[in-house]
């Protein structure tokens, strides 16, 4: 059995400039979530370009060992498009995507949005981001903890919208196919994993097993904790899988 529901906000943010779509085809199921670059302008433009082509493809195409990929080359193009349409070059967009394919998971991210994995309620894995933050770590420079509100946050490395070889659009991706049962995921923008840790929610999903009143736990929970300080756009969505 899967129970899933999403939320977005425009936290304390003028516009929302992230965009999330759920693509239910029966037996394959794809969550995508993109977190427009707001500080470039047409951020909102930008992540609905890409879920709307990613979406595109997705009801068209059955799943094959290249889908995600197929995907994200669409969300890119789809960005790309917007680019021209607008002569508005700047613009672009992270992308996190789960597809969920009979009893299997698979997953694709670019950017600093999320997935997160849960067994059993407990913390299991989350994808690496594609921001200077991320790499310090990496390199035992900064500790996981340091990362949330890091001066140098924002910085990506990698972001959907490439359109010249001097760009770096490859994207992170698991297509080996993990077993669902007991497993929660968890996509989410940056806006609100930084406000929100992982032990905190592990601790509301094991309070409620109601996928609706776990999101709404979680964004109350980074709204309050982010509240005056400017808190960016808060969007997620919650798959549980029982």
């Amino acid at each position: 059995m899967i129970e899933y529901d999403l939320i977005t906000s425009k936290g304390e943010r003028p516009v929302n400039e992230d965009s999330v779509r759920i693509i239910d085809r029966g037996d394959m199921k794809v969550f995508v979530l993109a977190d427009g670059l707001g500080g470039q302008g047409f951020g909102d433009v930008a992540s609905a370009a890409a879920v709307d082509a990613f979406e595109k493809y997705a009801l068209n195409n059955d799943y094959s060992d290249d889908f995600l990929y197929n995907c994200f080359l669409c969300a890119n193009e789809g960005v790309v498009n917007a680019q021209k349409e607008k002569d508005y070059y700047d613009m672009r967009t992270t992308l996190v995507v789960l597809v969920i394919n009979g009893d299997k998971a698979s997953w694709g991210h670019i950017g600093d949005s999320r997935l997160y994995v849960f067994k059993n309620c407990k913390y299991e894995y989350r994808t690496e981001d594609h921001s200077v933050p991320q790499a310090l770590l990496n390199m035992g420079e900064i500790r996981e903890e340091d990362i949330r509100h890091h001066s140098d946050r924002n910085r990506l490395l990698k972001a959907i919208g490439s359109s010249n070889e001097d760009e770096d659009f490859s994207f992170d991706n698991d297509e080996s196919g993990v077993n669902i049962e007991g497993r929660d995921f968890l996509l989410c923008s940056d806006g609100f994993w930084e406000w929100i840790v992982e032990n905190d929610m592990s601790k509301i999903l094991k309070k409620s097993k109601n996928t609706h009143i776990c999101l709404k736990d979680m964004s109350n929970k980074a709204l309050t904790d982010g509240c005056g300080n400017m808190m960016d756009n808060i969007s997620a969505i919650l798959v549980r899988c029982k």
